[in-house]
This record gives structure tokens, sequence and C-alpha cells, in this order.
């Protein structure tokens, strides 16, 4: 199974350019509830340079884990801490459920987005203990 994570757009006079990226992901066990993103999936995101921006990774997870999930964003597969080691680009961790399901959101806050972060593959990362 692939599940398309993140589209940036970039748009800045008359150029534009959209990176798309893909990850495969593999069931180990199917029996096993596997944590599911619900956000971002199949998304096209539009950030001007300069502006604020907030994309958020939603994932569906068991109402009552009985595995820890560890949710958190890589940019260019290294830690957000390390890519914008100023703070600029930074994560916030909330989680949350319902009565039918439990939610863990991992926004990734970008004070001000810029040129270079177009070149970035920005990925949320799922992991189950």
């Amino acid at each position: 199974m692939t599940v398309p994570l993140v589209v940036f757009l970039f748009i800045w006079e008359s150029i534009s350019s959209i990176n798309a990226y893909t990850l495969p992901v593999q069931c180990c066990n199917p029996s096993d509830h596997v944590p599911q993103i619900l956000y971002p999936c199949n998304n096209t995101i539009e950030a001007l340079v300069g502006s604020k921006l907030e994309i958020t990774c939603r994932v569906l997870t068991e109402l009552h884990p009985t595995v820890p999930i560890i949710v958190y964003w890589l940019a260019n597969y290294s830690f957000i801490e390390d890519y914008s080691k100023s703070a600029r680009v930074k994560e916030v961790h909330t989680e949350g459920r319902d009565k039918k399901a439990a939610y863990v959101e991992v926004d990734l806050n970008f004070s001000e987005v810029k040129t270079k972060d177009f070149e970035v593959n920005f990925l949320c990362v799922v992991l189950r203990e």
C-alpha cells in the first residue's frame, strides 16, 4: 500500500512547482490494528513565501491502545529540530478521543515559509512500538 503524504504547491510571482511524495507502508500482521493517517492524504497545500503555515498530521488510533503510538515529522529524513534550529519550524503534539476512536495530531508550524522549504520532503511518520 502506498500513502501520499504532503504535496506542496510553490507560488512565487509567475513561477510555480509541485512536489508530491509517497511512502510505501507495509503491515506486519493484518490482524493487528494499524494506525491510519487521516490527514494529510492526497492534499495540495498552498504556501506563500514569508507567510505562516500550519500542517496537521492527524492519525486515527485504537480507542484504548495497548501499544504506544509515536507520531512525528521529518524534514529530508532529519528531525524537525535539526532542520530548523532557530525554531522557525516546530512541532506541536496533541491527543484526543471521542466515543469511537482516539487521535494523535502533530502540527508542523512554520512561523515563516522560506523558499528552501519547497525543496524539502516533509514526512509525517507514525510508529507503533
